[in-house]
Order: structure tokens, then sequence, then C-alpha cells
């Protein structure tokens, strides 16, 4: 018999109340921590990128800017934007949230550069808070160099930077000749639907497997997908071959400091293109011979198929014969598509390591995905991470892998491999023209 105070003095009830609530805590400050973590990574990003563009802002050669304070302004945005990608983690970055205040005040430069974006919430977001504001700032300043020793353009000529060896390994396959935005934004407009069948057509329709009309007949099983539809805005299309011509171009010419088309510096620039072979035509081992670099880079082509690993192993042999001492040696390897099989990441991936073991910096690049990191083949992000330099994932996304999107990124991306390398790898010493005393406060 159940009495009254049996019921009163039962506890079933409270304990799995009290459990409840104690787990639904639990969760709730989960997914607040999670929240707070994106946040984090948002801001540690941001940092990063905002250091470096300092650091470059104080070490780039008079000639660049000297003492135009829009020029600065916008040479700290850009750098900014090459090392913050404006996806990052889902934020809303983009080059227009950054401020930069330049003063400039007898013999020194003060230059603070400001960034601020929003980091989506996931749990939060139930309790009506969206986003987190992420704001980081930096201030470097340094002394500017003392004009009366000698002309500036004398002093830049001189500037004692370490030689470098930049080897280039670019996909020249079929599929760089599809279109791409260049000098826009890829905007979407739209979805479509596309649908192929997974076992053969009837042969007699004479019907692609992946282009059939709507009257063809599956005798298989039909697959559907989603496909997102972008547009070119206030840009123009061009083939990602075009692209990739026009941003080795200014690599070329950023990696020679050229004038009237020569080299002024020791660097040398090696070129492995690329499709199932190596395309011997414009592939040619170290040299600083600015006109026959040119030469081969108008020449690339799209076609063929994609062996990455063949060709970085052609790169790597070049590398080894590369020069010695205090020379700077790094490898770019470009590609916009899977390689042709699993042998072929295989030995992508040991000639990257094998060029890593002997001190290159490797530089890669997966190009063309304009829905971001996101929207990178899995077996890509896995060859290319392994390639990259960098002991940690993190590391590797923050220095050494890259996804541009657009031309004109890819143009931002190869410009900046070669400032920044160049810039924070300044030897001791030179004629003046650094500045010297450089500090940065947070």
């Amino acid at each position: 018999m159940v009495t009254l105070l049996h019921i009163i003095r039962s506890e079933k009830g409270a304990v799995s109340f009290i459990a409840a609530m104690g787990f639904l805590v639990f969760v709730l400050a989960t997914g607040i921590a999670v929240d707070y973590g994106r946040a984090s990574l948002v801001r540690d990003k941001m940092q990063h990128a905002i250091d470096a563009a300092a650091l470059s802002v104080a070490l780039a050669p008079q000639s660049v800017c000297g003492n135009d304070t829009a020029c600065l302004t916008s040479l700290a945005r850009r750098y900014v934007s090459l090392n913050f990608p404006s996806d990052y983690m889902g934020s809303d970055f983009s080059p227009n949230n950054v401020g930069v205040d330049v003063n400039i005040g007898g013999e020194e430069v003060s230059v603070t550069i400001d960034v601020s974006a929003r980091a989506p919430t996931s749990f939060m977001s139930i309790a009506g808070k969206n986003d987190l504001e992420v704001r980081s700032d930096v201030t470097v300043t340094y002394d500017l160099p003392d004009e009366s020793e000698e002309d500036t353009e004398t002093v830049i000529e001189h500037r004692d930077y370490a030689d470098m060896d930049v080897l280039f390994v670019a996909d020249g396959s079929g599929s760089m000749g599809s279109q791409m935005c260049y000098g826009g934004d890829w905007t979407e407009v739209g979805t479509r639907e596309e649908c192929f069948c997974e076992d053969e057509y009837e042969r007699d329709y004479g019907i692609d497997q992946y282009n059939w009309g709507p009257d063809a007949e599956c005798r298989g099983r039909e697959q559907c997908h989603e496909i997102t539809e972008y547009e070119c805005v206030g840009g123009e299309m061009i083939t990602k071959i075009e692209s990739l011509r026009r941003s080795s171009r200014t690599m070329l010419d950023t990696l020679f400091l050229t004038e009237g088309g020569a080299n002024t510096t020791n660097n040398r620039l090696a070129l492995v293109e690329y499709d199932h072979n190596i395309k011997n035509a414009t592939t040619t081992n170290f040299t600083g011979n600015y006109q026959t670099l040119i030469s081969k880079i108008n020449q690339f082509a799209a076609t063929g198929g994609t062996d990455g690993g063949k060709a970085t192993q052609h790169g790597k042999n070049f590398m080894m014969g590369a020069r010695q001492g205090e020379v700077l040696k790094v490898a770019v390897i470009l590609t916009d598509g899977a390689n042709a099989g699993e042998a072929s990441d295989n030995q992508q991936i040991a000639a990257c390591n094998a060029m890593k073991a002997r001190g290159t910096i490797v530089h890669s690049i997966p190009f063309g995905y304009p829905e971001g990191f996101d929207s990178i083949p899995d077996r890509i992000k896995r060859v290319f991470l392994e390639c990259a330099s960098g002991s940690t994932r993190s590391e590797k996304l923050d220095n050494y892998f890259h996804f541009p999107e657009s031309g004109d990124d890819l143009t931002n991306v190869l410009e900046g491999i070669i400032v920044t390398t160049r810039e924070v790898n300044v030897t001791p010493g030179g004629d003046g023209d650094e500045g010297g005393n450089v500090r940065i406060t947070r």
C-alpha cells in the first residue's frame, strides 16, 4: 500500500530531474566552449595576419611606398588579406574591416593595424546570440632611412637580402582550360540539378554518360545532385591557365625586382609545367634569365591529365641541385585537381618530404575552388597538407597551405609568398635602408 508519507519521501523523480538538468547544463557549457573556441581560432589567425602585415610594411623597401600614407595603408590591408581568408572559420572578415593609421613624425614611422570580424556561433544562437565579435590590433614603429648617405635607388639595389632559389611546379592539365573570375568576385546566382547514370546507357543512343538530354533513358541507377552556379561580378572571365600566366609573371617580377625586363637580383626560378607528363617546352632548371622564363610562362597551356607526383619528383631533382649555403630555397606546388591515382599522390608526398628534409620551404596551392576550403576534395587536401611545410595542421594552414578562389587571389598568393619569404628573412646588416629598430607592440 502506497501511503502519502511514502510519496512525499520518494526521491526517484527528484534524482531524475536533477540528472536531466545537470546534463542540460553540461551540454550548454560544452556548446558555449565550442563557440568561444571558434572565436579564439579566428582571433589567433587574425593576430598572425596583422603581425605579418606589420612586419612586411616595416621591412618593405623605400621604393615601394616611401612616406606615402595611402600606399602604406593599401600595403598593410593587402598583407592582412593575404594571410586572413575572407571566410575563415565562417567569419565575415573583409578588407573593409581593416583599419590602418599611419603617423610619420621626424625620422620615425608608426603604423597601427586594427582588424575586426564576427565569428558565427552554433549553440549560443539558440539563445539569440548569433555571433561573437573578434578584434585585434598591432602597432609597428620603425626608423626612416638616412637619405643623406646614398641615393635611395642605389640603396635598394644593394639591400642585403638572402638570395633565393624558387621552384614552381604548375598544373597545365586540361581542366586548367575552364573559365574563372579574374579581378572580380564570384557571386552565387542560383542552383541547378545535374544527373548521371551509374550504369551504362543504351549504346544505341550514343550518349555520353555525363551529358545526356531529357529524353535519354537511364537503364541503371540515376544519381542527381545540386550544383551551385556563380557569376563573375566586377571582373572578367578568363581561363585558369591564362590566370596562371598572369600570376606567374607577377611572381617573376617580384622575385627578380624587375627593371626594364631584367633581373636585378641574384635570385633564380625553376619551372615545371605538367599534365600527365612533364611539358619539356615550358620546363627549365634554375635560371636567372628573365626573358627565358617569361617566354616559357607565356607558353603555359591546358592539355592532358594530371600527374603531380611525376612533376614534383622532377622538381625535387632540380632542387637537389640548387645552390647551397645562405640561399633561401622555396618550392611552390599548384594544382586545380586530383592526381591520376594513389601512386602519384604518394610520389608527390615523398618528393615534398625529401625537399623539406633538405631545408626547402614548401608551399602548396589547390587552385580555383570558389566555395573555399570545405569545397576542396579531401584527397587533394590530404596530399597538399602533407606536402606543405609546418609541423602542425594549424601552422600549415596559417602559412604554407593556400587556396586562392579566384585569379587575382592567385596573383596575391604567389606574390605574397615571395615577399614574405624575402622580407622576413632579410640577413643582418645591409646598407641602411631597412630602417632598423623595428618595434612591434600590441
